[in-house]
């Protein structure tokens, strides 16, 4: 059994896009409104950035409805690749995509980084993806007062390490959103890493697309099964 340094794990995606197909506003059986214009103050809003993310998935994810299309797969039958029609949720396929991406970014920038595991369960719509490798450092940021480095990445919009451009960078993601998307569109969301070099192991929960956070759990250890780093 190894332990993976970076573990994120999706549960109950496919359940909260439901609600987004099922979020646009229903007919009204109401007589049409008069020509008379709509006060100013019910014309303009403003939304939260998670707000924006859920009205408005498809800025972010693309299209929460399934549709068709001919694409790639591995058959595990004749273990090779073959083309084939595939029905398939755009936002379900960009949010795994997302958590996919932050695990290969790992690998950009820690070449010790040897594994990925990824496991579905098709009966829970739960997801998780997990590699060895370096991990997210667990200490607390120097610029957001009393937020821990994992939580900033994963459950606060707009945060990263790829927004240097004068670097050259074959990672990802560097909008600083991410793994942020997957978070606000999962029922339940958790992240377990372990920062090697601090020998500490970090563990937090959001549920609700992103609205109740769980504490962080934060440890010491110094066990060696560290994905083969030792």
């Amino acid at each position: 059994m190894w332990r993976a340094p970076l573990q994120v794990r999706v549960a109950r995606v496919q359940p909260m896009l439901s609600r987004l197909r099922s979020s646009k506003p229903a007919r009204s059986s109401k007589p049409a409104r008069s020509s008379k214009p709509a006060p100013v103050a019910d014309e303009y809003g403003r939304l939260t950035p998670v707000e924006h993310v859920l009205h408005r998935p498809g800025m972010y994810v693309g299209s929460p409805s399934a549709r068709s299309e001919l694409m790639w797969v591995y058959e595990r039958a004749s273990e090779r690749m073959v083309q084939r029609e595939v029905r398939y949720v755009p936002a379900l396929y960009k949010i795994f995509d997302e958590i996919l991406v932050n695990a290969l970014d790992n690998r950009q920038r820690d070449k010790k980084t040897t594994r990925l595991d990824v496991t579905i369960d098709g009966s829970s719509g739960e997801l998780c993806v997990r590699n060895n490798g370096r991990g997210i450092p667990v200490r607390k940021h120097l610029d957001e007062t009393d937020t821990w480095v994992p939580e900033l990445v994963m459950g606060h919009m707009y945060t990263g390490s790829n927004f240097t451009d004068t670097e050259d960078k074959t990672v990802g993601g560097r909008h600083g959103l991410g793994a942020k998307v997957a978070n606000i569109f999962s029922k339940r969301f958790e992240i377990e890493t372990l920062d090697t070099k601090a020998q500490t192991l970090y563990r937090q929960e959001w549920r609700d697309n992103m609205s109740i956070r769980g504490e962080p759990e934060v440890a010491i250890c110094r066990r060696p099964d560290w994905g083969g780093r030792g």
